[in-house]
């Protein structure tokens, strides 16, 4: 790290110009003990109030065992945030449907001022996974990124094996109805790009749209219920830089959960 012409070696400093000296304070005692001759380290614990400051050190200086420590982390809180638990069957995962349901939120039986509480936590839960998958796309956390979007696939009526279960979409159709939150979804499967495949007879070709975003999962949801069917009339490049793109998105989940409702 330290080269014989570098002014960190020269003065026996290292100097992070662009470096917030209160996160420097909450890493320096993860750093290697034995470089730095003091064993602050030991007393060191990655926990709520940290791990949001400690992963993009982590990242940057490429310290993997911590690294993974944050991604197990923040992914154990993704669930935590979700009232989700594993299951075994095929289902993969499984949310507690009394507070994602929003016909339970709304129930005539709870005060006007309960009723209140527990739709704003229902969505404020929902909009801080958004930004633990956001998050976990641009520091590479990979098990918060999959639980993240696990939870994502079942509030949009998909099991955690993208096997459709319509009836959920009905339920929580709504928590995509903030624009903010699309914007963010959208944001990470795009760009897109065109590619030709041919249909099953191979007597005609087609473009299908593809992602190359850090995370397809709201993408492969789209295309299931056939998404690119409203996009004939637009250009990639309206798709790709167009600010009312996600106005399109946000508008097509809607019509999709207002259509169960009448099953």
């Amino acid at each position: 790290m330290l080269s014989t012409n570098m002014t960190e070696n020269n003065e026996s400093r290292i100097e992070f110009p662009n470096k917030d000296p209160d996160e420097w304070k909450i890493f320096y005692p993860f750093i290697d003990p034995f470089q730095l001759g003091e064993a602050l380290s030991t007393h060191a614990t990655i926990d709520d109030e940290n791990v949001m400051t400690l992963v993009p050190w982590f990242h940057e200086f490429q310290m993997g065992s911590l690294h993974q420590q944050c991604d197990e982390f923040l992914s154990d809180k993704v669930l935590s945030l979700a009232r989700a638990e594993k299951v075994k069957n095929y289902l993969g995962l499984k949310l507690d449907e009394s507070y994602w349901d929003r016909n339970m939120v709304g129930n005539s039986n709870r005060s006007i001022v309960e009723r209140t509480r527990a739709s704003k936590m229902r969505r404020e839960t929902f909009r801080d996974i958004i930004k633990l998958l956001e998050f976990s796309c641009i520091y590479d956390l990979k098990k918060t990124k999959k639980e993240a979007e696990n939870v994502i696939m079942v509030l949009l009526g998909f099991n955690s094996h993208g096997v459709s279960e319509e009836d959920m979409l009905r339920k929580t159709y709504d928590l995509f109805d903030d624009l903010s939150t699309v914007k963010i979804l959208t944001g990470l499967f795009l760009p897109l790009s065109e590619k030709e495949e041919k249909f099953e007879d191979e007597s005609l070709n087609y473009k299908k749209f593809v992602s190359n975003g850090k995370s397809t999962v709201l993408w492969k949801m789209l295309m299931d219920w056939d998404f690119d069917d409203d996009l004939e009339s637009l250009s990639l490049e309206d798709i790709n830089t167009s600010s009312m793109f996600p106005v399109l998105v946000k508008m097509f989940i809607e019509r999709c959960g207002i259509n169960y409702l009448t099953y």
